[in-house]
């Protein structure tokens, strides 16, 4: 039976709205190392920047056993990583308990955790990146088509966004059909989850998903890594894909290393010992490049959907983290979608890649309002719901009512970001908030 894991991202605010402080995370950790998780430190800064504590429950594939709470991008934005459950309901509950942990804290602090895909009221800018070494490199590859040289660089944005991923156990002989088509039918995903209507104090007039185009503002200079990659035909065209990015870092003793001097990351690979970088403080160092580097540059491939080696796994990514009644629909839809290539095949051969592509920016304006060749996202979404609920019944768990949330959107035709964007008041966050808060 396949497992199930997932990486929730979670905007925090104060009460006014505005991203929480600094100094509210730096006591976060202290704090949940006194409740008795082990906390690990930035080797570049010395900030302590995540929490892991031994799940007792899920165990992946390859043996990943740990919980992780961490900062992502963003200092504001609270990454929850689960370790792989057997089941839905065995992941609701292990949600639930690392959930109550944070509300604990943040309740205390007067701070809220938002369901929600963006910081609603704060623009992004340097001051709220976290304080991690290799976010450094990734600002100096940053562009400044959107973000004024004077507060930071366009990879800014992605520190005031919050995704909802699941990872799913695919296997060998499936992972190529299966990345092909999560990539493809990763449009209808964000149609039915769209979630981030809101930013910058104000309802977007264009999108209705913002965080993810993100991607497309953030590294505009990096399009072959972003959106939906063409069909890959094997693992070998897989892996040449991704050795031709341009290359970023490596790690080397819980050390971020630059690449520097080489124009792809398969550049880096030909020179085998004969490399250079460059640390988190400036200093220049030899570099040679080790197998294990390929899995860590494969991270930076960040397509709609991509194979997670480490962990035998598919990743889903194109959504915005959800609402409190929908945390785990996301799993849910993957899941069920693994569950049933095959079905999951025929819908997606239905259309090209590029049709895809089309309809990926569609959803992102117009949500469940979009349409495909004359034919309503809604048609296709319910089309891919039907699939899901097939393949998670097919489980025998019942894990099918996960799903139950995401066919009220579908039926009304109506995404979450409507009624986001229809409660928010600048001047009176109450309602916003009610729809989106954790609790």
């Amino acid at each position: 039976m396949r497992k199930i894991g997932v990486e929730l991202e979670f905007p925090v605010v104060q009460s006014n709205g505005y991203a929480v402080e600094y100094s509210t995370i730096r006591r976060l950790f202290p704090w949940l190392e006194a409740s008795g998780w082990q906390i690990s430190r930035d080797e570049g800064t010395g900030e302590c920047v995540e929490a892991t504590h031994s799940a007792g429950r899920g165990q992946g594939r390859f043996g990943y056993v740990r919980d992780s709470i961490s900062t992502d991008v963003g200092f504001c934005t609270i990454e929850v990583s689960l370790s792989p459950e057997d089941d839905l309901f065995a992941l609701a509950r292990h949600w639930d308990a690392v959930r109550r942990v944070l509300l604990e804290f943040f309740t205390g602090q007067d701070c809220h955790i938002l369901g929600y895909g963006v910081q609603p009221l704060s623009v992004p800018e340097r001051g709220l990146i976290a304080r991690k070494g290799r976010y450094l490199f990734l600002e100096q590859d940053s562009l400044n088509r959107i973000v004024d040289q004077r507060h930071g660089a366009d990879v800014s944005v992605f520190a005031i966004s919050a995704s909802n991923q699941c990872h799913i156990d695919v296997y060998r002989d499936e992972a190529i059909s299966a990345v092909n088509l999560a990539n493809g039918l990763a449009p209808i995903f964000s149609a039915i989850t769209a979630n981030a209507p809101v930013w910058r104090g104000g309802v977007d007039p264009d999108w209705v998903d913002i965080r993810e185009f993100f991607w497309d503002r953030g590294w505009s200079n990096r399009i072959d890594q972003i959106g939906i990659p063409d069909r890959f035909t094997g693992f070998d065209d897989y892996v040449e894909r991704i050795c031709a990015f341009r290359p970023l870092m490596v790690k080397r003793d819980g050390q971020y290393i630059q690449i520097t001097g080489c124009r792809t990351f398969a550049d880096y690979l030909a020179r085998g010992g004969d490399n250079t970088g460059m640390t988190v403080m400036g200093e220049a160092v030899p570099l040679s490049c080790a197998p294990e580097d390929i899995q860590f540059h494969g991270g930076f491939a960040w397509w709609q959907a991509r194979l997670a080696a480490p962990y035998g796994t598919i990743e889903f990514r194109p959504c915005s983290q959800q609402p409190p009644d929908a945390t785990l629909a996301v799993a849910a839809l993957g899941l069920g979608v693994m569950e049933s290539l095959h079905d999951a095949h025929a819908l997606y051969d239905r259309f090209t890649v590029t049709d895809w592509r089309r309809l990926r920016f569609d959803v992102l304006r117009h949500g469940l309002k979009a349409s495909l060749r004359d034919l309503p996202v809604t048609a296709l979404a319910q089309q891919l719901l039907d699939i899901a609920r097939a393949g998670l019944i097919s489980r025998g768990l019942g894990e099918e009512a996960f799903l139950d949330v995401l066919q009220e959107r579908v039926s009304a035709g109506v995404t979450v970001a409507d009624p986001v964007a229809a409660a928010f008041d600048p001047d009176d966050l109450t309602a916003f908030l009610d729809l989106v808060r954790i609790r």
